[in-house]
C-alpha cells in the first residue's frame, strides 16, 4: 500500500527469499501431518547457517535480520536466534505488534 502511495518502504535488492520445503522434517507441513519440531529445529537451524554462509561475501551484504513468513515457524525462532546471533522476527509475531499499537492498552483487555 506504502509503495502504491508513491512512499516506498522497502528496497528489494536487499531482501533474500528461501523457501523451507526441503527441510528435513518440514515436508509434515505441507503433507498436514505430525512435525518433529526437534527435528525440524535443528534442520531448520542448520539452513539458515548455511544460507548466512552462502551471503556472506554477496552484492546485497551479509544478512542482519530473518523474517520467518511462514504462520508454521515461530517455534523455530528462538533457536535460530541462538545458533545465528540475529534478530528472527516472525509473521505472526510482526501481525499482533501492529495490531496491537491499533487500540490502546487500557481497551486490550476486553
Amino acid at each position: 500500500l506504502l509503495s502504491a502511495e508513491g512512499r516506498p518502504f522497502c528496497d528489494f535488492n536487499r531482501v533474500l527469499v528461501r523457501g523451507c520445503e526441503h527441510v528435513p522434517g518440514f515436508e509434515a507441513v505441507a503433507n498436514a501431518t505430525l512435525v518433529d519440531n526437534i527435528k525440524v529445529q535443528e534442520n531448520m537451524s542448520k539452513y539458515v547457517e548455511e544460507i548466512l554462509e552462502q551471503e556472506k561475501d554477496s552484492a546485497k551484504g551479509p544478512i542482519k535480520s530473518i523474517l520467518l513468513e511462514c504462520t508454521q515457524m515461530p517455534h523455530y525462532a528462538a533457536a535460530i536466534r541462538q545458533s545465528t546471533g540475529l534478530p528472527v522476527f516472525d509473521v505472526v509475531t510482526c501481525v499482533n505488534f501492529f495490531a496491537s499499537s491499533l487500540c490502546p492498552r487500557h481497551e486490550r483487555r476486553g
